[in-house]
């Protein structure tokens, strides 16, 4: 799964839910069923629908946003999550199954409660969406059969990118831009995201200039930033005619926090000259946080920490145990704070944001020795305890926000 694009998803699809909200018809209002448990689901319901509430984009793979082409589900009804209250006609009966999804598991609950407050009695919504399928692709098998798409080229993750390796020769593409490669003074994001080892650089706009350097006797795996850049890079290559391409889900950006357990190989594929570390929620040691042996800062304006931001989705929560120093005042807080330099810090945003890396090089600058930057953010936090198997216990680390007194 993939919470880092949250803040924005959210914004432009669940603006009007609180964060507090957005899950409260979780196993009350609706059923939740996970892609382990989906399958036997729908071979005991033959007669259930399967409800895409994505645009007609997203479902045919044709979005404009090109990281959202990620397939969909086989035998799915598509109707956009908009379109559904309009469309009820086109549903079954009151009492058949459906089951919804969407990319993150997040329209997919709007439209379940819609549903449930339009008479309909069994839903079931599939936790985590698409996006879920394709970074846990190598731990989900029972799910490749259900999975169709036309794109012409082929989507792995980090683990699945290791499997390749081991079987046949690979020829990796990176995409970036010149100025994300070339040397001299770059975003603090960009070194933290780093590099594939062993890639040959080739900006997407002289992909077809460059059509000479690329192989067409083995697979060429596309990396970018995101995995936004590395789809358009991988239709362009499918359309000059190569046969066997596929795109790094997440790109770069989900290469910084893939534990060694997700990908074998991370240390043989990929180098970051950050002086900080990233990691994902399912590494976070909170017997060290309980006991002081690691310091979790806050690094969010006052106004999202306190629950007062006019935008009600930034208002995510604390969790348990942070300090809260905001980015903009890190650099004359933190020697006032009494965290010494030899502790290690975890620093949490809303979610992967830039100020993030930048605040991760401020106290690395400072001389703090041991700075990791938690990649999932409040936001992800809550997603992971929703849509995760196994990860529900993480929601209580997660507490309402509470103003804090006027000075």
């Amino acid at each position: 799964m993939d919470p880092r694009t949250f803040p924005l998803l959210l914004a432009v699809t669940c603006a009007a839910i609180t964060a507090n909200a957005q899950y409260e018809g979780d196993n009350t209002r609706y059923r939740t069923i996970s892609f382990e448990e989906l399958p036997a689901a729908l071979a005991k319901s033959p007669k259930a629908l399967i409800l895409d509430v994505r645009t007609p984009g997203e479902y045919s793979d044709t979005s404009h946003w090109a990281s959202l082409n990620i397939g969909h589900l086989k035998g799915a009804k598509n109707i956009d999550h908009r379109e559904v209250g309009k469309r009820l006609s086109e549903l079954p009966d009151h009492d058949r199954p459906i089951y919804l999804y969407c990319s993150h598991s997040q329209r997919s609950r709007r439209v379940g409660n819609m549903l449930i407050d339009s008479g309909y009695t069994n839903v079931i919504n599939v936790n985590g969406g698409m996006s879920r399928y394709w970074n846990e692709l190598d731990r989900l098998s029972m799910m490749d059969g259900l999975i169709e798409r036309s794109a012409g080229y082929g989507i792995i993750n980090a683990q699945r990118l290791c499997d390749m390796r081991t079987s046949r020769p690979v020829f990796l593409l990176d995409v970036r831009a010149d100025s994300l490669v070339a040397p001299g003074k770059k975003p603090e994001w960009v070194s933290a995201y780093g590099a594939v080892k062993g890639a040959t650089h080739i900006p997407i706009e002289r992909l077809k200039e460059a059509e000479p350097q690329l192989p067409r006797d083995r697979p060429i795996v596309v990396v970018g930033a995101y995995t936004a850049d590395a789809a358009k890079a991988a239709s362009a290559l499918v359309a000059q005619g190569f046969k066997e391409v596929h795109v790094l889900f997440n790109g770069l950006e989900g290469m910084i926090d893939v534990s060694d357990a997700h990908c074998s190989c991370k240390k043989d594929i990929w180098s970051s000259d950050a002086p900080y570390s990233a990691m994902g929620l399912d590494r976070l040691d909170t017997v060290a946080l309980l006991s002081g042996e690691q310091v979790m800062i806050d690094i969010r304006p006052k106004e999202e920490y306190d629950g007062t931001a006019k935008d009600a989705w930034m208002n995510t929560g604390r969790f348990r145990q942070a300090k809260h120093i905001p980015a903009s005042e890190m650099r004359e807080r933190i020697a006032s704070s009494g965290i010494t330099k030899n502790i290690p810090l975890v620093l949490i945003g809303r979610g992967l944001d830039e100020e993030l890396f930048n605040t991760a090089r401020i106290l690395t600058d400072l001389g703090y020795e041991a700075v990791t930057i938690l990649t999932t953010g409040l936001w992800g936090v809550r997603w992971e305890a929703h849509n995760l198997p196994g990860r529900s216990a993480w929601d209580a680390w997660v507490m309402p926000p509470v103003p804090s007194p006027s000075p």
